[in-house]
């Protein structure tokens, strides 16, 4: 029987139904993570894959293009009220791999 993943190692896709954009994400926290964000590409939602992603991103042959965790004290004081309730709930905030905040939407013509 397989061990668990620790909780790094979980990957997750989303894609787009409308455009078939994708983003690979790794959870590097313990939390709460939405079943459909906004496409970056038509500005569409792009559905999760439940932790359960085709084996090609799940053994990693896909980067990671971003990753879900609990913001420091910096980024938590730049949040909104909203954003902070989210966070202080057990929500995660969806960062790149720089530790920016991911942008939300941004179509490409």
């Amino acid at each position: 029987m397989s061990e668990p993943l620790k909780v790094k190692e979980r990957r997750n896709m989303y894609q787009c139904l409308s455009c078939k954009w994708m983003l690979v994400t790794r959870d590097d926290d313990d939390g709460v993570t939405p079943f459909a964000i906004q496409c970056r590409r038509c500005g569409k939602f792009a559905y999760s894959s439940f932790y359960d992603p085709p084996d090609f991103v799940a053994q990693g042959f896909v980067p990671v293009d971003a990753v879900w965790n609990k913001p420091n004290a910096q980024q938590y004081s730049a949040l909104t009220p909203i954003e902070k309730e989210h966070v202080d709930k057990g929500g995660l905030l969806l960062y790149d791999m720089e530790g920016k905040p991911f942008p939300a939407h941004e179509v490409k013509q």
